[in-house]
Formats: structure tokens, sequence, C-alpha cells
């Protein structure tokens, strides 16, 4: 009987659904706590090394996520994320945790904090360091410094056993600490609609995938509280563009993203397709 990492219990999974992987045309069956959280149930776990070869070995691949159609959507919205993050401590030493080529981790220096950016991939830490400017680190179950503010963005779902991820972030974080944590959402209208085609599933890449109640069960049972979580929207999540003809909605979202005046006021909106929230240290 399996325990699940959320909530502790031995019920896991309750339900399960199919997933097939374009990538290495495979079918994947993500397992379901009753709490909601969700977990890739992954036999071969060499595969995990193995997927999406083209994005995690290729520099230039990783440049392309960032310096794209989404350029000016993905500055606002980090931007955004900083502001939140302000509303609950203003010091300065920051962690990013899986920070690709450093584009955000960048955007936060910027912001004025003291950034060290945490990447496990070589190439993408060169790209940090000497392109950037950041400080780097290769490994985060290795770090021995404090920080006052460690980001996840779109990071924890990728990571194999979470709970070691929490302790060892119990560890790094100091006292007054703030953690940023944003990921998919998988109790979202999205993925609701689309089911096993949702495309934030993305297995085996995706191994854990949360709902709002179980990121916090999650966190309250490794000793942290949530201060803030919404739900946000992505232009998927619009029913209007979904049923628009796919070559005809491209070119909308295409010329949405390019807008330098676009503003992604749809976050507000509830049951979108990201988690996005903020935990401190139980007191």
């Amino acid at each position: 009987m399996k325990q699940c990492i959320a909530c502790g219990k031995d019920h896991f999974p309750v339900r399960d659904i199919k997933v097939y992987d374009p990538n290495t045309k495979r079918d994947y069956y993500i397992e379901f706590c009753i709490c909601g959280l969700g977990k890739t149930r992954i036999d071969d776990t060499s595969v995990i090394s193995e997927v999406n070869i083209e994005i995690y070995n290729s520099i230039e691949t990783r440049i392309k996520l960032y310096y794209n159609k989404l350029y000016n959507h993905l500055i606002i919205r980090h931007n955004q994320s900083l502001r939140t993050i302000r509303m609950y401590t203003h010091a300065k030493r920051y962690l990013e945790v899986g920070s690709n080529i450093g584009f955000t981790a960048k955007l936060s220096k910027n912001f004025g904090y003291d950034v060290t950016a945490c990447e496990i991939n070589n190439n993408c830490r060169w790209f940090s360091e000497n392109v950037y400017g950041l400080k780097t680190e290769n490994n985060f179950y290795t770090l021995t410094g404090e920080w006052d503010i460690v980001t996840f963005f779109d990071v924890l779902e990728h990571f194999p056993e979470p709970e070691k991820a929490l302790e060892k972030l119990n560890e790094i974080l100091s006292l007054n600490g703030v953690v940023f944590v944003q990921l998919p959402n998988s109790s979202s209208k999205g993925a609701k609609r689309e089911k096993e085609k949702w495309s934030y599933y993305a297995p085996p890449d995706h191994i854990y995938h949360f709902t709002p109640h179980s990121l916090i069960t999650f966190f309250e049972r490794h000793d942290f509280e949530c201060k803030w979580i919404r739900e946000v929207n992505t232009i998927d999540d619009f029913l209007t563009i979904r049923i628009l003809p796919s070559l005809l909605r491209k070119k909308i979202v295409d010329l949405i993203y390019m807008n330098p005046f676009y503003y992604p006021g749809f976050y507000k909106r509830k049951s979108g397709s990201l988690i996005q929230s903020v935990f401190m240290k139980k007191k």
C-alpha cells in the first residue's frame, strides 16, 4: 500500500488516468490520492533522464523557451510575482531553484535582490554566469547557505521526491523566509475539460500533479503554512479561445502575447491552469 506524500494516508491511489506522451511514444498512468495529489507512475526511472532530450541538453532550445512570443508576457508575470513576494518580506537573499538559463533570475536581480541561481544543467549555468552575470549553484541538496526568499517557478512538479526538497528547504530558509511556488493546477477547469489531453500533465517530465488543496496539505505536513494562494488562467484556459480553429487560435494567441502592452489581468480568475502560492515556516 502506497502512502501519499501530501496527506500521509495509505489509500493512494483512488483513481488514475492514462496519458499518452508523444515524445517518448508511451502511455503513462497518473494516480490520484483522495486529497487531490497525483503522481505519474514510472516503472522504468531511466525514462526520466531520456525525456525531452533536445530541451534539456540544447542551450539553444532552452533560450527559445524565453526569447519568443511569450517574452513580454513572462516579464510581466514574473515582476508581478516579485511584487507579491515583497508583500511578505523586504529581505534580499534570493535563491531560485531550477533557474534554467537564468532569465527570471536576472529579472529578480534587476528587481534589487541578491540572487543565486540553482540549476543542474551545466550549459544553463554557464549561460547564467557569462551572459547574465549571476551567481550559480549546481545542486540544491548540497547547498550550505541561508536564504530569505526561495522560489520554485514551474519546478517542484519535476522532483522525483519533493518531500526531500521540502526537508532541505526547511534547512536553508531563514526564520522569516518566504517560499514562492508556481506549478500546474490539476483541478483546473482546463484539466477537467481536456481530461487526459490536458497539456500540463506532460508525463514523465511532470512527476507530481498538485491541486491547491494538496499543495497546501503537502507544505503543512512539512511545517510550512500558506500565506497566499491563487489559481490563475493562461490563454488556453479561455473556452472562447479553445473553440476556435487551431490555426486561427494560434494566430490570435500570438498577437496577444506579442503585444507589449498586454497585461495578464485574467490571472485573478479562479480555476486556472496555474497555482501561485506563498509559504512561510510555521511559528
